[in-house]
């Protein structure tokens, strides 16, 4: 699954080109939204790299049917250029569902500290790698939807989180000026 706003530092064109170098059965569903020529354009390079078949395009899904749809997938991928914090890891280890992330992600230490997920780098090689490796570690898999919940519920408490956005963005603007 991926799940985000559908723009160019996401990654999607990398994850094509990963997709496209795959030994092993897959499906992807992204759900998102975004501006049409860019839609439309990774549509073309997804017919461009015949993996069309395997992806389905659902729009952006919001509050308990986007936690739904988060469940109902082996992993949540985000492949980004750049990204901050990435709100949508936590919420799909909040449900369980293990990631697979650029380490270009903020969350991406977090992840692999805690055994979450995998990360990669953004070559198209090393993101198909990772997936391979991920879809090979069932067991792995099985302890992430197990143990993730309770993490995130107790290191992202929502009073918390609030803290850390706030300071967050305070220590963003203090290295942007």
């Amino acid at each position: 699954l991926f799940l985000s706003r559908i723009e160019e530092k996401k990654g999607l064109n990398l994850l094509f080109k990963a997709l496209s170098m795959l030994k092993i059965p897959w499906q992807l569903t992204i759900a998102g939204e975004g501006k049409l020529a860019y839609v439309n354009f990774l549509t073309r390079y997804a017919v461009e790299l015949n993996i069309y078949k395997w992806i389905t395009w659902i729009d952006g899904i919001y509050g308990k049917s986007k936690f739904d749809c988060i469940k109902q997938h082996d992993f949540l991928v985000l492949p980004s250029y750049n990204e901050n914090f990435a709100n949508v890891i936590i919420e799909s280890l909040s449900v369980g569902t293990p990631v697979i992330l650029s380490k270009t992600v903020g969350l991406a230490d977090y992840v692999l500290k805690n055994r979450l997920g995998w990360t990669t780098s953004l070559e198209p090689e090393q993101i198909a790698k990772t997936i391979e490796k991920a879809a090979s570690q069932l067991q792995e898999r099985k302890r992430i939807r197990r143990e993730a919940p309770q993490l995130i519920k107790k290191d992202f408490r929502e009073k918390d989180l609030i803290i850390s956005y706030v300071n967050m963005y305070k220590n963003m603007l203090q290295h942007e000026f």
